[in-house]
């Protein structure tokens, strides 16, 4: 069963300043609470993969030759699925949008580099994966990011992400007790806007547990 979000903010986030150069508030907003609070996003993390969600990115690429294959993260957070990658052999380039997350990635020994999603050109990999990352996108950023990703992947590239199953959009300030921004997505609407953007393959699992749903996804240009 979907689980429906507010789009109203208890704080009044929904009247928050002026929007920034690009229109994008909700985006500066999630990023400044990342880099304010990007310590307790680590301590509240699992600090190793496990269960349903290693096994989706092992089924995501077990037909894949780690010596050719090239993988960029995006929202790489600290590391800790870049460095599952690269102890199954693949060459990873981290990226996030967020300081405080670069130097902690830089800290572990990653391949790292600022990475603007929505704005900057996309490095070139044969597969782009996306943990927890384009949940923070409305769903206009997230039409142009997954066309950006189709158009930056080679013919057979794959993109393996996943997002919260819900309706609607809004704030959270759980976790990290500061302000996120979230949407949230039916399956019938992922299908589809992939299938939009050219993606000509696309699986999705669901992964449930007591209190949400997240969609974890694969497709193939």
């Amino acid at each position: 069963m979907a689980h429906g979000r507010s789009s109203i903010d208890p704080k009044g986030l929904s009247k928050v300043g002026s929007k920034d150069q690009s229109g994008r508030y909700t985006n500066r907003i999630t990023r400044e609470s990342y880099e304010q609070a990007g310590g307790r996003y680590i301590q509240g993390s699992p600090a190793s993969l496990s269960g349903k969600l290693k096994g989706f990115i092992d089924r995501s690429l077990e037909e894949l030759d780690p010596r050719e294959t090239s993988i960029l993260e995006i929202g790489a957070g600290f590391g800790r699925d870049a460095l599952y990658l690269q102890e199954l052999g693949f060459s990873v380039l981290a990226t996030d949008a967020v300081d405080f997350f670069i130097e902690e990635l830089q800290s572990r020994g990653l391949n790292a580099q600022k990475l603007d999603i929505i704005e900057d050109e996309l490095p070139s990999a044969q597969v782009v994966f996306a943990n927890a990352v384009l949940l923070h996108l409305d769903r206009d950023e997230f039409r142009r990011v997954i066309g950006k990703i189709y158009q930056s992947l080679p013919q057979g590239g794959r993109l393996i992400f996943t997002v919260k199953e819900g309706e609607g959009e809004g704030w959270s300030f759980e976790k990290l007790d500061a302000p996120r921004y979230f949407t949230y997505w039916s399956l019938s609407e992922i299908f589809r806007e992939l299938l939009l953007a050219g993606f000509t393959s696309v699986d999705i699992d669901e992964d449930r547990d007591s209190s949400q749903c997240w969609l974890q996804v694969r497709a193939d240009r």
